[in-house]
């Protein structure tokens, strides 16, 4: 008797290819044998898709190719690994990484998590167009590592935060090799952190994910 909300969750290897904001729910029309699409909202962070629906169905998730962009800033300067860009209407930074033909961007949550690296500086900060920021795959995924470069204790801990806050919280993926690739994450989205942005509170930990 009245509509009902209904998430639908997806990996990035599931939705390859396509452009991740154009996603959409459909359901199948018996009668004109069409896919419909349904009014959707896209979370980059969580991976879900949510549409209302007044009726159970077919449903599946579709959207447009992943348009070919150029992977430059607003002055024409061609992005590398490690890079950090940020859009002209917004404050967020990430850092991106390079991997063979994967593009990932990573949130740098607030200033004393940027500081905390003494290889970034501000002033690299480059501006870039918002369909070039869309086309890096966003990753929550660090494992921490010593000022030497070596890794802590192995683990990997999956990020999260609210918009527009410097505090998120850290989920432990307590979960074998097997389960990580089963749950659709990327080994090459994982990010190497310091202990200031690992340790000093900004992350908080939340209950680990178990498989």
């Amino acid at each position: 008797s009245k509509d009902l909300t209904i998430d639908f969750t997806y990996t990035d290897a599931q939705i390859a290819g396509l452009n991740v904001n154009s996603l959409k729910a459909y359901y199948y029309d018996t009668v004109t044998k069409a896919w419909i699409a349904l009014a959707s909202t896209v979370d980059v962070v969580n991976k879900k898709v949510t549409a209302t629906t007044n009726h159970f169905t077919y449903f599946v998730l579709m959207g447009d190719p992943q348009a070919t962009v150029e992977l430059k800033d607003t002055t024409g300067k061609a992005l590398v690994d490690g890079d950090l860009v940020k859009t002209s209407d917004s404050f967020d930074i990430y850092i991106v990484k390079f991997v063979g033909t994967k593009h990932f961007k990573r949130l740098i949550l607030n200033p004393d998590i940027f500081n905390s690296y003494g290889h970034l500086s501000w002033s690299k900060v480059m501006t870039v167009t918002q369909a070039v920021q869309d086309a890096f795959t966003p990753s929550q995924l660090v494992m921490e590592i010593y000022a030497n470069g070596t890794v802590v204790n192995g683990k990997v801990f999956k990020l999260t935060s609210a918009p527009n806050t410097d505090i998120g919280i850290k989920y432990w993926l307590n979960i074998t090799s097997a389960q990580f690739e089963t749950l659709g994450y990327d080994w090459d989205s994982i990010y190497k952190i310091n202990h200031t942005e690992a340790g000093q509170g900004f992350y908080p930990e939340g209950t680990a994910i178990t498989g």
